[in-house]
């Protein structure tokens, strides 16, 4: 599959800048999508009992509203443009199982993200789709060595898998949790960099103290209930109390960590 993508022209591309987003919006195995890219390019639905009303939903909401879906495939190969249907509640009941909508892209749909030149495996990776506003495509920082990417006008390509084969083989084989280790070396190649190390380094240096509104701030961003439910503001020690408690960078920094990680 990726000898197809890499090397000959394909259908259902995309192309387009990459921008990196905050985070706490994207964790590393999405790809952020602009609504007006995931309008054109679509993955075939088989119709099928189980889904045939939300393939009659997808067809109603057409090409325009998202999600929605741009053809119908009939059990005769006719291609149905529902860019030219009227209306659509009409065609939505025609719907039987064995037809195929081609429906928009959504989120948690797996496709294919590639940076040329490719120059090793992990130049184009299986990441989720996350609809997102804006124009250009989103992407988490620390997933950016494997692409040798950055942020200075660097264009990616997506790729859409037209078959359950194709998805099976990106589900199994090119998903971005199973290349965190680097081929070449043998050691991890996504993780902190550049923006993350200087800031931890500055967030838990002797100097860094905070009130206990920005501690609650902090840890509230570091999702902190979500690795401890339990955590309480008592767990800390203010390193001062005087006049009023204030806390480390440090100690707020290792209260993220799960409390069964043997190296804190």
């Amino acid at each position: 599959m990726k000898q197809l993508v890499i090397n000959g022209p394909i259908d259902h591309p995309g192309a387009n800048y990459i921008i990196r987003t905050d985070n706490r919006r994207i964790d590393l195995r999405y790809v952020g999508v602009p609504v007006s890219i995931a309008k054109i390019l679509t993955i075939p639905s088989n119709v099928n009992p189980w889904n045939i009303e939300e393939m009659k939903q997808l067809v109603i909401n057409g090409p325009i509203d998202h999600p929605g879906a741009n053809y119908i495939i009939r059990t005769d190969n006719r291609r149905i443009d529902l860019r030219y249907v009227k209306n659509r509640d009409v065609i939505a009941e025609t719907l039987v199982p064995g037809y195929i909508v081609e429906r928009h892209l959504n989120n948690g749909d797996l496709v294919l993200f590639n940076r040329q030149p490719s120059l090793h495996r992990m130049s184009i990776m299986a990441h989720e789709v996350k609809i997102m506003d804006g124009r250009t495509f989103r992407l988490n920082l620390t997933i950016c060595p494997p692409y040798n990417a950055d942020f200075d006008g660097d264009e990616m390509n997506l790729h859409v898998p037209q078959s359950e084969e194709a998805r099976t083989e990106a589900e199994l084989l090119l998903k971005v949790q199973e290349h965190m280790l680097s081929p070449r070396f043998g050691g991890p190649i996504i993780g902190g960099i550049q923006d993350f190390i200087s800031t931890v380094y500055q967030f838990t240096s002797k100097d860094s103290v905070y009130n206990i509104k920005d501690t609650l701030k902090l840890l509230y961003l570091g999702r902190i209930f979500d690795t401890n439910p339990d955590f309480s503001i008592i767990d800390l020690t203010p390193v001062t109390t005087d006049p009023e408690p204030k806390y480390s960078g440090k100690s707020i920094f290792s209260a993220l960590f799960p409390k069964d990680l043997n190296l804190r």
